[in-house]
């Protein structure tokens, strides 16, 4: 369970009244150009999804309407958007990148709180806090293939809690959170990644991780490892029993944290690491910091960012371009901000201000 969700349990959450279809409007064509930024935004009662063109520096801040707990997500050699509307919207929008219309709907049942979508071809395979299977979906008609077996993984409220995956070596690997909902959503032993063949549609393997909740995106390294996020037991007072651990992907096998929340001091939200040297991490004490941390030892070597309250959502780094973006959710003054790799120094004619709290980004390429 990571700290952007329990946060949104506590606001309490309400079901997006626009997320449908949309008729008899105009299209809101979006100028082309080589990189945007998506970015899901939420107040915790209504959503709308931010698309910053990064070269003509045009936003449009209203691009389509969403659910107020909700990720947005892209896709390789699939022009559309795609957002996975979670608790209580409990649906897949898919979205047209050069209008913002809804495309299509898809609805994967009361309470079934969807966390992410993998694609083969035309087919989704959609995760699901709420299910003890993993969704096979259609893309064309929404309709649903299979479901596939994933209890094994369950914990004693009978649900695994998958969460985020990834492709790796022609396999799909999923996040087994082990989450007791019925407890509040303290971990129930340790955490670990299920993987999937996907010819078969079976788990052939699985691998526990050195602690429980990953909260992460699986995020490669140069060299051709994993790594992940995993919170442990979130909260105040945090119990800091969480890391950054790095895993052998070729041989399905922890190497152990680069580093630990101990280190870090505070509950992990996100990380990023921007060279073989260095690393940034947004923690929660419970108030979040964005901090610089080295590779090799895992201590903190600078605060780049102090909130004053649970605010800093997410960083994404953009490789290319040298740059890092961080959604800093301040309802005072909701932002994007960007930071140089290079020195880590904030670039404030980069950053952009936004109507609605951001929650969570992507890179668009056209």
């Amino acid at each position: 369970m990571d700290i952007r969700f329990i946060i949104l349990i506590l606001f309490g959450l309400i079901t997006c009244g626009g997320c449908g279809f949309k008729f008899g409007f105009a299209d809101l064509q979006v100028a082309k150009s080589g990189k945007s930024l998506v970015v899901a935004t939420t107040d915790y009662q209504t959503g709308a999804l931010a698309l910053l063109n990064l070269e003509t520096r045009i936003s449009n801040l209203n691009f389509s309407p969403i659910h107020s707990d909700a990720l947005v997500r892209v896709y390789p050699g699939i022009s559309d958007l795609f957002v996975i509307n979670r608790l209580g919207g409990d649906n897949l929008q898919r979205i047209s990148r050069s209008s913002g219309r809804t495309l299509k709907q898809i609805a994967l049942g009361q309470w079934s709180n969807p966390q992410d979508m993998a694609v083969e071809g035309d087919y989704g395979y959609v995760s699901c806090l709420g299910k003890n299977a993993l969704l096979k979906i259609n893309l064309n008609n929404g309709n649903l293939i299979k479901n596939i077996d994933l209890s094994q993984f369950a914990d004693s409220d009978g649900l695994p809690e998958a969460n985020q995956m990834a492709w790796v070596n022609n396999n799909l690997w999923i996040q087994v959170q082990r989450l007791n909902q019925k407890a509040g959503f303290v971990p129930a032993g340790n955490s670990l990644v299920a993987i999937l063949d996907t010819h078969f549609d079976i788990v052939t393997n699985s691998l526990e991780l050195k602690a429980t909740n990953p909260v992460s995106s699986f995020k490669p390294t140069d060299d051709g490892h994993l790594l992940i996020a995993e919170a442990g037991r979130v909260g105040s007072p945090s119990e800091l029993d969480g890391g950054i651990e790095l895993i052998d992907a070729d041989n399905v096998k922890s190497l152990g944290f680069i580093t630990t929340e101990k280190q870090l001091g505070g509950d992990l939200i996100d990380f990023e690491c921007v060279s073989d040297l260095k690393c940034v991490a947004i923690v929660s004490k419970p108030q979040t910091e964005l901090v610089v941390f080295d590779r090799s030892s895992g201590e903190v070597l600078k605060v780049l960012v102090k909130s004053t309250g649970v605010h800093l959502r997410e960083v994404l780094m953009d490789k290319s371009e040298g740059l890092l973006y961080l959604a800093d959710a301040n309802p005072i003054q909701p932002s994007i901000r960007v930071f140089s790799v290079d020195d880590f120094e904030e670039r404030t004619e980069l950053k952009w201000k936004l109507k609605l709290p951001p929650f969570q980004m992507k890179l668009l390429e056209y």
